[in-house]
């Protein structure tokens, strides 16, 4: 769960939901899955 939300000590303050990992990604051999995931938007 903390690999697909690169935010994650931000989400629950934010009342945000998290990303669902994509389990077909798992130990794949490339980055997809890995460094692919959205982050919240910053708000200024």
């Amino acid at each position: 769960m903390v690999l697909a939300n690169p935010d994650f000590v931000h989400r629950p303050k934010a009342d945000a939901p998290m990303n669902e990992a994509d389990r077909m990604t798992y130990f794949g051999g490339t980055e997809k899955g890995y460094i692919d995931y959205p982050a919240l938007a910053v708000s200024a």
